[in-house]
C-alpha cells in the first residue's frame, strides 16, 4: 500500500511538473512577445525620427522662403511606399493644414496629451495605436515655436503645429507571427525533450522495476520461488523487492515443509484408512453377534421376572447398548452415508429432537430455553442426519451441566437474511472446555469423558460439511460452551 501511494504521488508530481513547464513556456512566450513589441516600436521611432525632423525643418524653411502651398505640393508629389503610409501636418488646434491627400485638409486630428504639454514632451515623438486600425502606428512630433517663427505667430504659444506620420505595421505583425511560431516550436521541442527525459527516467527507475516486481509476483503465484528479485530504483521499490524476495524464500521453505507434512499425512491417512477399513470390518462382525446376544437376553429376561429386577442383568443391557452404540459410531465414521436432501422445517426438527430427551432433562433439573425465529425458511437438508447432529450436541450439553448447580441449556434458531443462511446455536452453563482442548474436540476419537468413542462431534462436523455449512465451538472454563451451526439456504439437485 505504501509503495502504491508513493507511485501515485510520483505520477502526480510528473503531471504537475509537465504542467508547470508548459505554463512557464506560455508565460515566457508572452513576455518575449511584449519585449519584442517594445523593441520594434523603439526601432520604428528611431526610423521615423529623421523623417519628422526633416519635415519640421522643411516646414520652417518653407514658411520663411516659399509660399504655403509649396510644401503642400511637395507632399502631394511624394511617393509613399513601403512602411511609410502618409505624412500629415496640423496646426496647434489639430486642424490639418498640409496632407498628401487634399481631401483630408481642414479636418481635425486629436492632439496627444492635450494642449498642456511640458517643453520636454514637445521634443519627444509620441507613438499611438488605434483599435480601429490595428495595422497602423501613428507617430506625433511637435513643431516648436522658435524665435524666427514669432515674427508671424504669437510668441506665447509653445508649439505651432503637429506632424503626424502613419507607419504600416504589416511587416511588424508578420515578423511577430513568425517569431511566435518559432517560439512555439522551440517550446514544444523543449517540452518534448523534457518529456522524453522524464519518460526515460520514469521507465528506468520506476516502470521497469515495477514490471519486474509484477512479473515476480506472478511467478510466485505460479509457484516459482527460486529467483531473487533485485531492482534499481527509489528506496520504496528496493524495499518492496527485498520483502518480496524474503517472502519468496519463506514461501519456498514453507512449501517444502508442507510437502513433507503432506507426505507424512498421506502416509498417516493411508494407515488410518487401513485401520478404518479393518475397524469397520471388525465392527460389522461384532455388531451382529452383539445384537443377537441382546435379543436372546431380552427373551430370557422377559420369561423370568426375577431377572428383570436383577441389577447385574440391567448392567449387562447397559454395556451391550454401549457396545452397539460404539459399533454404530465406528460404522458411521468409516462409511458415512450420502445425505438425502429434502425440504424440511429445521425448527420442527429441533423440537422433535428436544422432545425425545425432555423427560430426561426434567428429571435432572435442567432448564431448556428455546428461541425460534418465526421467519426461518424451509431448507434443503437430510432430516435424519441433522437430527443426529442435534442429538450429539444436546447430549454433550446434558453431560456438561450435570456437574454444575445452575443447569441451563439454551437453543436459538434464527434466519440471517443478509447471508441467506440459518443460524443454530446450542449453549449450556456447564463447566466449559479448556482452550487447549477446544481446538481438538472435532478430532476423531478425542474425548475427555471416561465413556464414549470421541466420534460424535467429528461425525457432526462431517454431516454439517455435507450440507455446505460450518460448525464452531466457543467455551470458557466455568462459564459454559456454545456451538454455532451455520447452514446456507441452498437447493440441492
Amino acid at each position: 500500500m505504501k509503495f502504491m501511494d508513493s507511485l501515485r504521488w510520483r505520477t502526480k508530481l510528473i503531471i504537475l511538473f509537465v504542467f508547470l513547464v508548459s505554463l512557464t513556456a506560455v508565460v515566457t512566450i508572452a513576455l518575449l512577445h511584449e519585449i519584442r513589441e517594445k523593441y520594434f516600436h523603439r526601432y520604428m521611432l528611431d526610423m521615423i525620427r529623421p523623417i519628422n525632423t526633416l519635415v519640421r525643418n522643411q516646414i520652417i524653411h518653407n514658411m520663411n522662403y516659399h509660399e504655403p502651398d509649396h510644401f503642400q505640393h511637395l507632399l502631394e508629389s511624394f511617393n509613399f511606399e513601403g512602411e511609410l503610409e502618409s505624412i500629415t501636418v496640423a496646426n496647434d488646434s489639430g486642424r490639418i493644414v498640409f496632407c498628401a491627400d487634399p481631401d483630408l485638409k481642414d479636418e481635425f486630428i486629436p492632439i496627444p496629451g492635450g494642449a498642456e504639454l511640458t517643453p520636454s514632451e514637445l521634443d519627444e515623438i509620441i507613438m499611438e495605436t488605434d483599435d480601429t486600425e490595428p495595422n497602423v502606428i501613428n507617430t506625433f512630433s511637435f513643431i516648436r515655436n522658435h524665435q524666427e517663427c514669432q515674427t508671424c505667430h504669437d510668441s506665447t504659444k509653445a508649439f505651432l503645429g503637429i506632424v503626424r506620420t502613419r507607419i504600416s505595421r504589416k511587416a511588424e505583425l508578420a515578423t511577430h507571427k513568425l517569431l511566435l511560431l518559432f517560439d512555439a516550436l522551440g517550446m514544444m521541442i523543449m517540452i518534448i525533450v523534457i518529456l522524453v527525459i522524464v519518460a526515460n527516467v520514469h521507465s528506468r527507475y520506476f516502470q521497469k522495476p515495477y514490471n519486474r516486481i509484477k512479473a515476480k509476483i506472478k511467478a510466485i503465484q505460479k509457484g516459482n520461488f527460486d529467483t531473487r528479485l533485485e531492482v534499481e530504483g527509489p528506496g520504496e521499490l528496493r524495499f518492496l523487492a527485498d520483502h518480496i524476495s524474503a517472502m519468496s524464500t519463506y514461501l519456498k521453505k514453507t512449501r517444502n515443509e508442507l510437502e513433507m507434512l503432506h507426505q507424512k499425512q498421506m502416509i498417516r491417512a493411508g494407515q488410518l484408512a487401513s485401520v478404518g477399513e479393518m475397524a469397520a470390518s471388525v465392527a460389522h462382525e461384532i455388531k451382529n453377534p452383539a445384537a443377537g446376544i441382546k435379543n436372546a437376553l431380552e427373551i430370557v429376561v422377559d420369561e423370568n421376572r426375577v431377572l428383570q429386577q436383577n441389577e447385574i442383568v440391567k448392567e449387562i443391557f447397559v454395556q451391550i447398548n454401549r457396545i452397539v452404540k460404539t459399533i454404530q459410531d465406528l460404522l458411521d465414521f468409516a462409511r458415512p452415508s450420502d445425505p438425502r436432501f429434502q425440504g424440511i422445517d429445521i425448527c420442527e426438527t429441533m423440537r422433535q429432537t428436544v422432545n425425545l430427551y425432555r423427560e430426561r432433562f426434567i428429571r435432572n433439573d435442567i432448564t431448556i430455553i428455546e428461541h425460534f425465529d418465526d421467519h426461518v425458511p424451509i431448507i434443503d437438508a437430510d432430516k435424519d442426519l441433522l437430527n443426529q447432529v442435534f442429538t450429539n450436541l444436546l447430549l454433550n450439553s446434558f453431560q456438561a451441566v450435570l456437574s454444575v448447580e445452575k443447569r441451563l441449556i439454551e437453543i436459538i434458531i434464527s434466519f440471517k437474511k443478509l447471508d441467506n443462511s440459518v443460524i443454530v446455536t446450542i449453549s449450556d452453563s456447564g463447566a466449559g472446555i479448556s482452550e487447549e482442548n477446544i481446538k481438538k474436540i472435532f478430532t476423531p476419537f478425542f474425548t475427555t469423558k471416561h465413556k464414549g468413542t470421541g466420534l460424535g462431534l467429528s461425525l457432526s462436523l462431517s454431516i454439517i460439511r455435507q450440507h455446505s455449512g460450518t460448525i464452531d465451538a466457543e467455551s470458557k472454563v466455568g462459564q459454559g460452551t456454545k456451538f454455532t451451526i451455520t447452514l446456507p439456504i441452498v437447493h440441492h439437485s
